[in-house]
């Protein structure tokens, strides 16, 4: 049956597909300059943008360094996200990335991600928990 697309318009893109055929196909299909991102039960949020550090014991600071993800989001790269699926918490902490204005609110700051070029790949026999929670 193949993958297929549910929006177009946006930056956010949402494939369906029936089968692992079909996933590897629309895969192939990505420029090779794609960023692939596996969600899976154990992925946080915290994995996924602004990883936080200590920039200097001495003067007690902390520094956000912006992960390959949150940088590809801002630059416009093509990034497929599959396995969202078998993460509830991380759908619900994703919904607004998924929205036509892509935007996040990460360490509580907003991050607006305006050239993002998000593939969300989503299995047919699944249904999002998140949507119907809203």
């Amino acid at each position: 049956m193949g993958a297929k697309q549910a929006s177009r318009a946006s930056a956010v893109r949402l494939y369906s597909f029936s089968s692992t055929a079909d996933l590897d196909l629309a895969l192939e299909q990505l420029p090779p300059s794609r960023l692939l991102i596996q969600i899976t039960p154990a992925t946080r949020l915290n994995q996924l943008f602004d990883r936080l550090h200590v920039a200097s014991e001495r003067q007690a600071t902390f520094a956000r360094t912006p992960t390959p993800l949150q940088r590809a989001l801002e630059q416009g790269q093509p990034v497929a996200l599959l396995g969202l699926e078998s993460n509830l918490a991380l759908q619900l902490q994703l919904e607004s990335l998924l929205s036509p204005t892509p935007g996040l609110l990460i360490n509580g700051l907003w991050h607006s991600f305006e050239k993002a070029d998000l593939r969300v790949f989503w299995p047919d026999e699944k249904s999002s928990t998140s949507a119907s929670t809203s």
